[in-house]
């Protein structure tokens, strides 16, 4: 009944990346991972007090003992809309948010960014998948090493849920900056 969600806006000189749930974003730049999201989880500190402020509850890191995000698209239950189960129950505002966080990079030529939903990240690290994109290709044919990567996470690690995932080569019209 809903969905997580991770989208990215990038222009010559900036990757802007806008999350909602748990799929998450990130960046490859010389060698190292820069995470552009953060997940949604009821039982993170600020998103627990948000979902008790308007009158729910968390439970084993659940909102009302079943939703084990805190933000996403859909799952109306869960928000004040006439025609759901929440609208007789007493909340004072959505338990489930849609507001998505944001988070601001500079690009620089080499940069990598991948974005994926909770099923990649569920059994690879992101060092490992940009590790696995590398090794198959991810360079001369991003599209096919992205194909190859969700279907290892599905095939080779036995990923128990969906998987989908971009992977894009970004350069700057910005250079680098001297330290």
């Amino acid at each position: 009944a809903g969905t997580t969600a991770i989208t990215a806006v990038v222009t010559p000189s900036h990757c802007i990346v806008g999350n909602c749930g748990d799929s998450r974003a990130y960046i490859w730049r010389n060698g190292k991972v820069l995470r552009m999201s953060c997940d949604h989880k009821p039982d993170r500190m600020d998103e627990a007090a948000r979902i008790t402020a308007a009158g729910g509850w968390v439970s084993h890191g659940r909102v009302l003992h079943t939703l084990a995000v805190s933000r996403a698209l859909g799952d109306r239950d869960f928000k004040l809309h006439p025609r759901s189960a929440a609208a007789s129950l007493p909340f004072t505002a959505p338990l489930v948010s849609a507001e998505p966080e944001l988070r601001v990079s500079r690009v620089f030529e080499g940069d990598e960014l991948l974005l994926a939903c909770d099923g990649l990240w569920d059994v690879m690290t992101p060092e490992m998948a940009f590790e696995f994109l590398h090794s198959h290709g991810g360079l001369e044919n991003p599209t096919r090493a992205c194909q190859l990567l969700c279907q290892a996470a599905d095939e080779e690690y036995h990923s128990a849920d969906n998987i989908s995932a971009v992977y894009v080569r970004l350069s700057s019209a910005v250079p680098p900056a001297s330290a």
